[in-house]
């Protein structure tokens, strides 16, 4: 799957956080980058640096927000590289009108990763665990080891009842505080590919897919995520490892470092 580097807003630039966080003050920064892939412009955010014999980490947003996962992109990056996809529908104005369903990210993804100059551990979380599954399988050569976290949907949820169910049960396991991070995606979104990756991503069979992964899988889930219900998880795993870790579906935001230490020694 080709791509070409373009010549595209923010190029190299650092950024405080993402474009929903004001700038000032470059702690934690993550450096801003653009790319072509199959003619879409696709922005990355990255942060740490490459180590001998660690791939880098590559993560994959669930409903395109990224702002919940920085904080484990930022622990992360103290044991290796890490971009951080912001694929097109939802993060960047640039992006936000391009198609936005699931095997859009996928094939997105994978050409991001066909560009990479070696392989990576993937993980991708919620819908974005979905979209990292098919661009795995597209890229196979691109992928050391894949990780899913809080994979979505299950065969029961994917009608609107019972995912709104699983959604209530799951909600007093979140922060309040992680709000301002996603909702401004979820926001854009609406005006764009909410509707169209959340459609697509509730058709899609992961258990139809996950079983011809050829490299190394890790599923990792939020020990009350009702949205990642415990038996879906160990369906999915196939081969690997099943990792429970503190938390609700959204364990990347509370617990940064227990989910970096997953990471790290999932792949």
């Amino acid at each position: 799957m080709p791509g070409v580097a373009g010549e595209l807003p923010g190029q190299g630039r650092s950024v405080a956080g993402d474009n929903t966080h004001p700038a000032g003050g470059r702690r934690g920064g993550l450096t801003e980058s653009w790319t072509t892939v199959g003619g879409r412009p696709v922005r990355s955010l990255a942060a740490g640096q490459r180590r001998a014999g660690v791939p880098p980490l590559v993560v994959v947003p669930g409903l395109g927000a990224l702002g919940y996962l920085l904080p484990t992109v930022r622990a992360c990056a103290g044991w290796t590289e890490v971009h951080l996809l912001d694929l097109p529908g939802f993060g960047h104005p640039v992006t936000a009108q391009e198609p936005a369903d699931l095997a859009s990210m996928a094939t997105v993804t994978a050409g991001w990763l066909e560009q990479r100059r070696s392989p990576v551990q993937l993980f991708g979380h919620s819908t974005g665990a979905q979209a990292a599954l098919r661009a795995a399988l597209l890229a196979p050569g691109r992928v050391a080891h894949l990780a899913l976290g809080g994979a979505t949907f299950a065969p029961e949820q994917r009608s609107l009842p019972p995912l709104l169910a699983a959604l209530a049960r799951t909600l007093p396991h979140e922060r309040p505080a992680e709000l301002p991070a996603v909702l401004p995606y979820y926001l854009r979104g609406l005006r764009g590919g909410l509707g169209q990756l959340l459609r697509s991503a509730l058709a899609d069979r992961p258990e139809d897919l996950v079983g011809q992964v050829a490299c190394p899988l890790t599923i990792l889930r939020g020990e009350h995520d009702h949205l990642c219900p415990r038996p879906w998880a160990q369906r999915l795993r196939t081969r690997g490892r099943l990792l429970e870790l503190p938390g609700g579906h959204n364990f990347l935001w509370r617990f940064p470092d227990v989910a970096s230490g997953a990471l790290r020694t999932g792949g």
